[in-house]
């Protein structure tokens, strides 16, 4: 059986079982839990970039370079107001922060 099979803590509670798993990566909307016969089951799907990366080791130095995310690069974002035909209305931004 091949796949990827993340950390999971099971903890026994007086009550209820509690059921963790690590799933770094992985969106909400790709996860599937089920139970079926006292059987519980964790399907999902972890996407794997497909980035060229390079590392090389010079002098005791090690470098190592990967392409930012493409959500990481900079952009030129359009500023509308009053004048061009924008409409007002509530601004939605998504701010990502990486490491």
């Amino acid at each position: 059986m091949r796949g990827w099979f993340p950390p999971v803590d099971v903890q026994e509670e007086a009550e209820r079982i509690v059921f963790r798993a690590e799933l770094p990566g992985v969106a909400r909307d790709d996860i599937d839990v089920s139970v079926e016969n006292g059987t519980l089951t964790l399907r999902g799907e972890k996407k794997q970039q497909k980035d060229v990366i390079h590392a090389s080791y010079r002098d005791g130095v090690l470098e190592v370079v990967l392409p930012k995310a493409e959500e990481a690069n900079p952009r030129k974002i359009r500023v509308s107001g009053a004048g061009d035909g924008a409409q007002a209305g509530p601004v939605q931004t998504k701010v990502r922060a990486t490491s």
